[in-house]
Parts: C-alpha cells; sequence; structure tokens
C-alpha cells in the first residue's frame, strides 16, 4: 500500500464513522429526480436539507453525504418525489380564463402562463395582445407559440 492510499482508507474509515457514506447511491437517486423534474429546491425545503448540499451531490462536488441526508433521499421513490415536489402542471381555470376574455386584469402564476397564451390564441387573439394580457413580452409569446417574431 502507498502512503497515499493509506491516508485515503483512513480519510474514509474517518467519514464513516462520524455518519458520513459514500455518495454515489444518493447522487444517482437525485440525478433520477432532476431529470423527472423535481424541483431541487422544493426537495430541499421538504427534506429539511439544505438546497446548496442536494446540489453539490448532486452535480459531484461531494464524494460523501451524511447518513441522515442519505437516508431522506433513499427512502423517497421518484414518483413520490415527482408527486411531492416536481413542477405544477399548468392548467388553464375556465373561471379565470372567462374573465380574461372579458377583457379583466387577473394574476397569471407564471408555469400556467403558457397554458393560457395557447387557450388565448386559439381563440383568435393577436400575438401582442395576449402578451399585454398575461404581461409577457412579445418575444416569450413567440417562444411559447413556437413562432417566428
Amino acid at each position: 500500500m502507498t502512503t497515499a492510499s493509506v491516508h485515503s482508507a483512513a480519510a474514509i474509515r474517518r467519514l464513516r464513522s462520524i455518519g458520513y457514506v459514500p455518495a454515489d447511491p444518493v447522487r444517482e437517486r437525485l440525478q433520477q429526480f432532476h431529470a423527472a423534474g423535481v424541483v431541487e429546491t422544493r426537495l430541499a425545503h421538504g427534506l429539511g436539507i439544505s438546497a446548496r448540499t442536494i446540489n453539490g451531490i448532486r452535480r459531484g462536488l461531494s464524494r460523501h453525504a451524511h447518513r441522515n441526508i442519505a437516508e431522506r433521499v433513499l427512502n423517497l421513490t421518484v414518483e413520490e418525489a415527482t408527486i411531492r415536489f416536481g413542477r405544477p402542471t399548468p392548467m388553464v381555470d375556465d373561471v379565470v380564463l372567462g374573465r380574461l376574455l372579458a377583457g379583466r386584469d387577473e394574476s397569471i402564476a407564471s408555469y400556467d402562463k403558457p397554458a393560457y397564451a395557447h387557450a388565448l390564441h386559439q381563440r383568435g387573439w393577436l400575438k401582442t395582445h395576449i402578451a399585454d394580457t398575461l404581461h409577457v413580452s412579445g418575444a416569450t409569446i413567440n417562444k411559447i407559440l413556437g413562432t417566428a417574431a
């Protein structure tokens, strides 16, 4: 054994003795959550873990994770994480849409704006009118609707 490997083995034994485990399984699960659309800040808040810690493990910046963190992450399935911490599904509320069509000013959550833009566009609204109504730029509407300027 080389001196470096002895020190490395000793460091690993020390980390394990104070409650740290290899981060690889945790990293894999966090990457699965990320691919499924789980919002890291929502996950962190829900699990009582720092968002910076979660991000560092997922990106491979941490080779070890505390046992408590590993247990919290690994005890959560991808399906459950997606339901609890995933991005909300954009939707159009018929009552709110009716108010917009009637010319009333409504506050629309940013993640719902693409759905409303499509709904208004399907009803023949001009892109400039949609942009003004949803309080977004014309470029954003073009991007949402997939049309050129």
